[in-house]
């Protein structure tokens, strides 16, 4: 995912309960420390996600989201090896594409 506002990169390696979130500039540097977040599935397409303030680092958002329940995420659609994912949190939504690298 790259995330035009500050270009820069994302890359997602996800397993079935959790997920580890890299941040890159767009020369391929590595711009901070992984989060490591835990998901909580509720159906086949939605999902909770919260920071695993164990495994990484977090910040006051990252408690604040946690205190909240965690950061509902909905797959909205999908085309191919991408999704679309519509993210919702603290009376806000957007929505982002991911795509599987192979």
């Amino acid at each position: 995912m790259i995330a035009e506002e500050n270009n820069a990169k994302y890359t997602i390696e996800r397993f079935a309960d959790h997920q580890i979130e890299k941040a890159y500039d767009l020369s391929g540097n590595s711009t901070g420390v992984a989060r490591y977040l835990n998901i909580v599935w509720e159906s086949d397409c939605e999902y909770r996600l919260t920071v695993d303030s164990v495994k990484g680092q977090y910040e006051d958002f990252d408690r604040y989201a946690n205190s909240l329940g965690g950061i509902k995420c909905r797959i909205a659609a999908t085309e191919g090896d991408c999704a679309e994912i519509e993210t919702i949190f603290d009376g806000q939504s957007f929505s982002t594409v991911i795509c599987k690298i192979h």
